[in-house]
């Protein structure tokens, strides 16, 4: 089993109760008691997740993983399955893989200048944040024939109506169609209409959390990583060259050198820790690993 550093400590700046497992905060709050129970039910879904890929006999690596996102998201772009789910902590690097992804197969951002003088087929959506059932049935119908990608929308999976509605547009079968048998949903929308495009689900949930009805209709990858998984992920991104292209390679080495310097120090660890620090670095300050270190510690 992989071991995981976990803690509840009382931040006496914030008057709250902080856990943490691995360098991520888990939740902050002013019961001990609910601090230590989300830690456990946390530790549990990791220990879960881990003993079923042991059980099964499947065990891959943070490589193969993302490379697992790659091959789905390109599935689901190519029109070879209707959605994916893409799960695991916030800062890891889901979204930069999922539109990367989809940007190298020539699909543009429906924000894109570009994207007034392209086909449908050929664009995809961002949707971000919170949205309701309804919210959710008109973006399904004005991009009915283009990718959606859901980042970090957990309030519909969360939602009976907004879950049925995925679960009709996420369908296998040949023709999927959406319905929706309100008066509430508008005049300038039709009360039902076919779905052609496809779905990816960026979530910032453990896999297990999500509906099972949701989860049998794609196809799904979780990437919950331990503290040192997510370093040699960090490796692996600073090595491709992608990473951050305006910053030179050097300043990208010393700040993850300074992140593995000071783990034990680091709040939250993520991608976003090693942006933060590479941005630091690349002040050239003299005192430059110092204001990093305060950084982290944040």
């Amino acid at each position: 089993m992989t071991t995981v550093n976990s803690s509840v400590k009382f931040d006496r700046q914030s008057g709250k109760y902080v856990a943490m497992a691995d360098g991520k905060v888990v939740t902050q709050t002013k019961s001990l008691a609910r601090a230590k129970r989300l830690l456990k039910a946390h530790l549990s879904g990791l220990v879960q997740m881990e003993q079923e890929e042991q059980d099964s006999g499947l065990q891959f690596s943070v490589s193969d993983r993302f490379a697992f996102v790659e091959a789905l998201s390109t599935m689901v772009a190519t029109g070879k399955a209707p959605s994916a789910i893409i799960t695991g902590e916030g800062g890891i690097g889901k979204t930069f893989t999922v539109t990367k992804t989809l940007r190298d197969l020539g699909l543009v951002c429906s924000t894109d200048p570009e994207a007034e003088n392209t086909a449908p087929t050929k664009i995809f959506t961002m949707v971000k944040g919170y949205s309701t059932p309804m919210a959710l049935y008109r973006t399904l119908y004005e991009n009915s024939d283009r990718i959606i990608v859901f980042d970090d929308c957990d309030s519909i999976m969360k939602d009976p109506v907004a879950i049925n509605l995925l679960k009709a547009a996420l369908d296998s079968y040949s023709k999927r169609i959406v319905s929706w048998n309100s008066e509430q949903r508008g005049n300038d929308l039709p009360s039902s209409f076919q779905f052609h495009g496809g779905v990816v689900f960026i979530s910032n949930h453990t896999l297990g959390t999500l509906d099972q009805a949701i989860r049998t209709r794609a196809l799904c990858v979780d990437l919950s990583m331990s503290a040192d998984q997510k370093l040699e992920r960090m490796e692996q991104i600073v090595a491709s060259g992608d990473f951050l292209a305006e910053a030179p390679d050097e300043h990208k080495a010393d700040a993850l050198a300074a992140i593995k310097e000071n783990l034990a120090l680091v709040r939250n660890l993520s991608l976003r820790t090693l942006v933060q620090v590479t941005k630091v670095r690349s002040t050239d300050r003299r005192d430059w690993k110092r204001l990093a270190l305060y950084v982290m510690a944040q």
